[in-house]
């Protein structure tokens, strides 16, 4: 990973100023970025928000060592029952867009299992100690499972997944190897997706570290990918407008150029595209739950339609209520 660019410089500095110490610590902490603002803007924090970046820096880098040699023994457990997993996310990425393992905050290994499989890789996990941490089920969540246990005093989490989205499966997914043993991600096409997904239409841009992945990602990989692929599952799994909210991220906040990629097929309305770009401003992206009512505007419009926000609506009360 290179160093950050001047629109990323820019997009931070410009949230630096007049803030407290402590505040741009809490900040940065929360959007799961001490350890590349210790390493990329130092130049433009105090020494006593370096010192507290730097402990931050140290911790991730320690768990991300325990969670690779966690997925490691996971993995080396699960090839002797013939069950094939795919690495997601955090862990899918840190050895190729990161250059050291402190930079990339993760909380948990994530991993997409088959069906078939699902029982054997709970015993697993079971074997090794773990135990179910996972909340309340309900509709949108209820194909995962959240599983924990203690190394050394330090909690290690694994998220197994059936499904990636509601409405998607197994088969669907295209997977590869990820260069380090026997360990397979989704392909170079369906891990963008994924990312996209996972940032704007599960999550609403909650996190910054999520769309630096993004950021990171293209530019790495953008001579490489076929954006016919990626078209055809945007498409497939009714990802339009969050698919665009985040190109359009990515080009407003941090000068990369994929708009155009989007196909006829995945165009959004003007309208949308009006009310998405009014909501996703830094403010937003930089607290993305302050403004309530802004928040859960832009939720509904990264929906392809009115009916599946409703749906989820629906689903969410329910849930609440029976809490």
């Amino acid at each position: 990973m290179h160093q950050f660019s001047t629109y990323h410089q820019q997009f931070f500095t410009s949230f630096f100023q007049d803030q407290s110490d402590q505040h741009i610590v809490k900040f940065l902490n929360s959007h799961g970025l001490a350890g590349q603002a210790y390493k990329f803007l130092d130049k433009y924090l105090s020494t006593f928000v370096l010192t507290e970046l730097k402990k931050k820096y140290h911790q991730q880098w320690a768990l991300n060592c325990l969670l690779e040699q966690e997925l490691e023994e996971i993995q080396k457990r699960c090839l002797e029952k013939k069950i094939k997993l795919v690495v997601l996310k955090g862990m899918a990425l840190i050895n190729n867009l990161y250059s050291d393992p402190g930079l990339r905050a993760i909380s948990d290994i994530d991993l997409l299992v088959e069906k078939k499989d699902w029982d054997y890789f709970k015993e697993i996990l079971i074997q090794l100690g773990h135990q179910d941490v996972s909340c309340t089920r309900w509709e949108y969540n209820d194909y995962k499972i959240n599983t924990s246990r203690f190394v050394d005093d330090i909690e290690v989490v694994v998220e197994g997944h059936l499904h990636l989205f509601k409405n998607d499966n197994w088969p669907m997914w295209n997977k590869t190897h990820l260069g380090k043993g026997d360990l397979l991600g989704l392909s170079l096409e369906d891990n963008l997706v994924h990312l996209m997904g996972h940032l704007a239409y599960q999550h609403t841009f909650l996190k910054l570290t999520w769309l630096l992945d993004i950021f990171y990602y293209l530019e790495r990989y953008e001579n490489q990918l076929n954006w016919e692929l990626i078209n055809k599952k945007i498409k497939h799994l009714n990802h339009k407008s969050s698919s665009w909210a985040s190109l359009w991220c990515m080009e407003k906040y941090f000068g990369l150029h994929f708009l155009q990629k989007i196909n006829s097929a995945n165009q959004i309305g003007l309208l949308k595209k009006f009310l998405i770009t009014m909501s996703l401003s830094k403010k937003l992206l930089w607290y993305p739950e302050k403004n309530r009512f802004k928040y859960y505007l832009l939720k509904h419009l990264l929906k392809d339609s009115l009916l599946e926000s409703l749906r989820y609506d629906y689903y969410w009360f329910i849930r609440k209520a029976w809490k």
